[in-house]
């Protein structure tokens, strides 16, 4: 289209007859006949130029691994209606790369099959109906009429005897790690067990854990774990034991279970904090954690009373107003924190939002086996004494003191050597520490907060099973983006308002001018013996 338009405009300048007009003319032709080409021939050749720092478009190494060592072969069966809305057919355009993908990496492991299920095709209709894949209702808006339409976009997978569903792809971000796990799942019979202590209030796998335990069962098996009673100890099958939030202190006897389980080569996810928040109260109140504290004190790390605030990049809430309209404040005791090193559970996210949490105190953890995982930004902040949870207090007043917080760290065993083994050798299980576990509850776990990335990627490394990491750190969610102050905040927010407009303003009234001037100055051209030859006035 531009080089028709071009060639247009220079049609009425150039001579008809001339040779600048044949070179035009072949030139633009030619450049219509290569594009042409390449589009054709971009049909049935594959490739793909992903410039993502994360290679978001390009099949990680982990899902060509798992496709390249299946014993028997997998069917993925794509059911998409013909006519879908706009913002659904986007969708599934994505869905069509993805798994075209997934067929030119499994080759003979893989077969790919697709059905446009409608009226027309009953055959396909009755095969979604029979995978477990239904129609969906969407809202349609025509040139003069509002429709709802149904249609179709889910994914089965099977394997061998086994089948699992994607009903409907409402998204892919996450398409690829929910698709390879589902292989993976399927392909190893063999699964780690998790268990979630219980029995001092701590969230409840069928209540606020569920969403973090759901997810957890798509590669593990999940349990509840007991050791209030006497002589009670962890069960031996469970390989990763979680603590989120217990709102009771354990007992000695429980700290001496987790203990001995750790020694055997248990793993532990620990999110716990030392204040206990009611939303309905003005000031958090304490709730101290004695037994766990002794415990984490062995590895050197431990979770400090007070709150984190992060002045720079926080959470938002949802206010009302006298007059009953809503708005939407930051709220600094919700903190986004940020990767703090380069380890596997981290790599890749952008943020983690961790309400009302404590920091870390690493002043006594040995590096070599110590790492931090997530901190605030360099705005962060450790409110030690009683400060209101109130949305709306001035939290600029107390501003002090601003660094970055450890908000979380994960923990290898010590080297064997130290405990008496051969050197070199590890001995005894992992553990991960967050000073928050209301970011594990169903409330904090949707939107784009990398939350149960984290979580699953914490999981994994504790069970030592990484190979999922690498995918899911692929997910396509907006980095947090953080001004050093408030001045930078306006400059960028008043420069996209007015600068950019302002920008094009001052080029046109450029351009405006130089034609004013070309058109009184004087034109002249250069004779053969280079004189210069009077013009007339333009």
């Amino acid at each position: 289209f531009l080089g028709l338009a071009y060639l247009m405009i220079e049609r009425g300048r150039l001579n008809l007859k001339g040779s600048a007009w044949r070179t035009l003319r072949l030139g633009v032709l030619g450049i219509l006949l290569i594009c042409v080409a390449v589009n054709l021939l971009g049909r049935h050749i594959r490739g793909r130029l992903d410039l993502t720092p994360a290679k978001t478009y390009t099949l990680s190494s982990t899902t060509r691994a798992v496709l390249g060592n299946l014993d028997d072969v997998v069917t993925i069966k794509f059911f998409a209606s013909q006519e879908l809305p706009p913002q659904v057919d986007l969708v599934k355009r994505d869905v069509e790369d993805l798994l075209a993908d997934y067929a030119a990496a499994g080759g003979d492991n893989l077969q790919l099959l697709r059905f446009s299920p409608s009226a027309a095709d009953p055959e396909a209709q009755a095969e979604a109906e029979r995978m477990s894949v239904p129609a969906i209702q969407f809202n349609v808006l025509g040139q003069e009429e509002f429709q709802v339409r149904q249609g179709y976009l889910g994914i089965s997978i099977q394997y061998a005897d086994q089948t699992s569903n994607v009903p409907f792809v409402r998204q892919t971000d996450d398409l690829e790690f929910r698709l390879t796990s589902a292989v993976v799942a399927m392909s190893d019979p063999t699964r780690a067990t998790v268990g979630f202590l219980t029995g001092h209030g701590e969230a409840s796998v069928l209540g606020e854990a569920s969403g973090f335990a759901e997810t957890l069962e798509q590669n593990f098996q999940v349990i509840n774990v007991d050791i209030t009673t006497d002589g009670a100890r962890v069960p031996d099958s469970v390989s990763v034991l979680i603590i989120q939030g217990p709102q009771t202190p354990l007992a000695e006897a429980e700290g001496d279970a987790l203990r001995a389980f750790l020694a055997g080569g248990g793993n532990m996810l620990v999110m716990v904090q030392p204040l206990s928040i009611d939303e309905t109260q003005a000031f958090p109140n304490p709730q101290p954690h004695p037994v766990l504290d002794g415990l984490l004190a062995d590895y050197g790390v431990a979770v400090p009373e007070g709150m984190v605030i992060d002045h720079r990049s926080s959470g938002r809430v949802t206010l009302t107003s006298s007059s009953g309209a809503g708005y939407v404040v930051p709220y600094p005791l919700w903190p986004i924190v940020v990767p703090a090193s380069s380890h596997s559970i981290v790599d890749g996210l952008s943020g983690v939002l961790l309400p009302w949490s404590s920091p870390l105190d690493l002043s006594a953890a040995d590096t070599s086996t110590v790492t931090p995982l997530l901190a605030t930004t360099e705005f962060g902040q450790h409110l030690t004494g009683p400060h209101p949870l109130n949305p709306q207090f001035d939290w600029n007043s107390i501003a002090a003191d601003l660094r970055p917080q450890p908000m979380a760290a994960a923990v290898l065993p010590r080297l064997s050597a130290e405990a008496g083994g051969e050197a070199g050798e590890r001995t005894g299980g992992r553990l991960v520490l967050v000073g928050d576990s209301d970011f594990a509850s169903n409330r904090f776990l949707g939107g784009e907060s990398g939350n149960i990335v984290f979580l699953t990627n914490a999981v994994d490394w504790l069970a030592q099973d990484e190979s999922l990491i690498q995918i899911r750190a692929k997910l396509r969610s907006a980095p947090p983006l953080l001004y050093s102050s408030a001045s930078m905040r306006d400059v960028a927010k008043y420069g996209n308002l007015i600068g950019v407009p302002l920008l094009f303003v001052l080029i046109g009234a450029w351009r405006l001018a130089r034609r004013r001037r070309l058109q009184t100055s004087k034109y002249r051209s250069r004779g053969k013996t280079g004189e210069q030859q009077p013009g007339t006035t333009g």
